[in-house]
C-alpha cells in the first residue's frame, strides 16, 4: 500500500538515496530542508519540497503539512563525530540531533496524529564498543559520552517517552554507512581524494588503518529506513542497521588501490587523525537480526561494489 512519507534533510548524502528508494516502492516522498531549493537530480522522487526549513523552530515546523503525513524518516541532524569537539559543541548537538527530532513529534502531538510513524535515526556510535561483539540492541551504551554520541542518546531518551505516550516511533540506529555522493570528511571519500592527489613518492598521511568496523552501503540503508517507514506492524522500538562484517582501513585501501589502478603506495600515520589509547576499539561489528526478523532486511550490495560504485561516481 503506497504511503505518504516525509523525508527530512532529504538533499543529503542519506536524503538521495532514501527518496530514491521510496519512490521505487510506490511512496510518495514529501522532503523538507534547510537549503532553499531541492536538489535538481531529485526533482523526478519528491513530489513536494519545504525549504529553508530550521526543525528545531515550531513555527518553520507548523507550516510542513504533518497532517498529511503517513511516516516521518528524521535524517536532520549534524552527523560528523569530528565535529563535535569544542567548547558550544553540546549545545550545538543537543539543539539540531535532539531538537529537530522533538519539535517535529510535538507537532504531530498536537495534531492528534499519533499514529503517523516516526522513524528516528540515531547512530551505532552510542554503544560501549569495548564488550563483546556483535553489539545487539542490548548492549549497554557508552558512558561519559563525548558530545556527538550523547546528543543522539538524549534523542532516543525523548523519543521512547513520546512513544510511551502512544506515538508510533521507531529508533534506527545504523553503523558506519558508505556509498556514492558521500562528501568529504568520511574515510573513503578521503582516500580517494588522497590517493588521486598523491605525489610521486606514492606517499599518504592517515590515520590508524589497523582497526575494522562494521560498514553498510548507503543504499541498504536507505532500504531499512524505508522498510522500517512502512512496514505496519514492527515488534520492537529499536533496530540497529549494520552489515554484521567488519572491515579494516587497510583492506578498504587495498581495494581502492585496485580498482583506480594504484600500486606500491606506501601509508604514514598522521598523528593528528589517531585517537587517544583505549579509546579506538580494534574491532567493531554490530547484529542486526532484528530487522532481519520483522521486515525481511538483509544487506545486498558488498564491500567491493560499493567502492566501485563510489569510485565509478568519483569519475564523474
Amino acid at each position: 500500500m503506497s504511503k505518504r512519507v516525509m523525508v527530512t534533510g532529504i538533499n543529503g548524502f542519506v536524503g538521495h538515496h532514501v527518496a530514491h528508494e521510496l519512490h521505487d516502492n510506490g511512496h510518495v516522498v514529501v522532503g523538507t530542508g534547510t537549503d532553499a531549493e531541492l536538489d535538481p537530480a531529485l526533482s523526478i522522487f519528491v513530489e513536494e519540497f519545504y525549504g529553508e526549513c530550521d526543525l528545531t523552530d515550531p513555527e518553520q515546523v507548523a507550516g510542513l503539512p504533518l497532517d498529511t503525513i503517513d511516516a516521518v524518516i528524521n535524517l536532520a541532524g549534524i552527523a560528523r563525530v569530528d565535529d563535535s569537539f569544542g567548547g558550544d559543541a553540546q549545545e550545538r548537538y543537543n539543539r539540531v540531533n535532539v531538537g529537530a527530532h522533538v519539535t517535529v513529534v510535538e507537532r504531530l502531538k498536537e495534531l492528534g496524529r499519533l499514529s503517523t510513524r516516526i522513524v528516528a535515526v540515531s547512530s551505532g556510535a552510542i554503544y560501549d564498543n569495548h564488550l563483546p561483539m556483535p553489539v545487539t540492541e542490548q548492549t549497554p551504551l557508552i558512558s561519559n559520552a563525548p558530545p556527538y554520541p550523547n546528543s543522539k542518546i538524549l534523542m532516543e531518551q525523548a523519543m521512547l517517552e513520546y512513544r510511551a505516550l502512544g506515538m508510533d516511533i521507531v529508533i534506527a540506529r545504523p553503523m558506519n554507512h558508505i556509498g556514492p555522493g558521500q562528501l568529504a570528511g568520511f574515510i573513503v571519500p578521503e582516500m580517494i581524494a588522497k590517493l588521486q592527489a598523491m605525489g610521486p613518492d606514492h606517499v599518504i598521511r592517515m590515520g590508524r588503518l589497523d582497526t575494522k568496523r562494521d560498514y553498510t552501503d548507503v543504499r541498504d540503508v536507505a532500504r531499512a529506513y524505508q522498510l522500517l517507514a512502512t512496514t505496519d506492524v514492527l515488534n520492537h522500538d529499536i533496530y540497529n542497521i549494520c552489515s554484521g562484517v567488519s572491515h579494516s582501513g587497510q583492506e578498504i585501501l587495498d581495494i581502492l588501490q585496485g580498482l583506480m589502478g594504484i600500486a606500491d603506495v606506501t601509508t604514514e600515520i598522521d598523528p593528528d587523525r589517531v585517537r587517544p589509547s583505549g579509546t579506538d576499539p580494534l574491532d567493531i561489528y554490530g547484529d542486526a537480526s532484528r530487522l532481519h526478523q520483522d521486515t525481511g532486511w538483509t544487506p545486498q550490495i558488498f564491500l567491493r561494489q560499493t567502492l566501485a560504485d563510489i569510485v565509478d561516481n568519483t569519475k564523474g
